[in-house]
């Protein structure tokens, strides 16, 4: 699977923090616990209803949230995803972060902006699929096996990863202070 393919060599049998997002979010934690790529100190996995059955039986799986959250218009599931992600991100810790993420991601977990509600991000995801627009996600558009949208922004979130990184392990934010 992708999920075997792209695990990194040196996170391989380590203690990690595992975040897993959307329609096949339980399939790729299967691979994780199954293969034992790592050890999960804690985890949230946030699926489509009916779909994280069969999770709760695999080794390792006692450590994982399992929520379940809505696609393709967010819900309050989706807001409560959220906030159990964010907790999970922003509580200091010495294990690193895997995030796996899969189509409907944006939907299941949702944290509306200020003055926004879950209720006005779905009246417009509503209204969008109502009217007939045609909407293409940037990151799927491919020319000559490339994708040339989605590269300056991997690029840019390459650079930002270390300054993001740095600012949590700054010790003002409990971190070692170390980077």
């Amino acid at each position: 699977s992708a999920t075997l393919r792209a695990w990194p060599r040196d996170l391989h049998g380590q203690r990690i923090r595992l975040v897993a997002i959307g329609k096949a979010s339980v399939a790729m934690t299967r691979a994780v616990l199954e293969r034992g790529l790592a050890v999960i100190d804690h985890g949230v996995v946030v699926g489509l209803p009916g779909t994280l059955h069969g999770l709760d039986h695999l080794g390792g799986a006692s450590a994982l949230d399992l929520l379940e959250a809505d696609h393709p218009s967010p819900t309050h599931r989706s807001v409560h995803a959220g906030e159990c992600v964010k907790q999970l991100i922003t509580t200091p810790s010495r294990s690193p972060i895997v995030l796996l993420l899969s189509g409907g991601a944006s939907a299941m977990v949702c944290t509306p902006a200020h003055g926004l509600t879950v209720n006005d991000i779905g009246a417009t995801t509503s209204a969008l699929m109502k009217s007939g627009a045609t909407c293409i996600a940037y990151e799927t558009i491919e020319v000559n096996r490339r994708l040339p949208l989605l590269e300056p922004m991997s690029e840019i979130a390459g650079r930002m990863s270390v300054l993001v990184g740095g600012y949590f392990l700054a010790k003002h934010f409990g971190g070692s202070g170390v980077l």
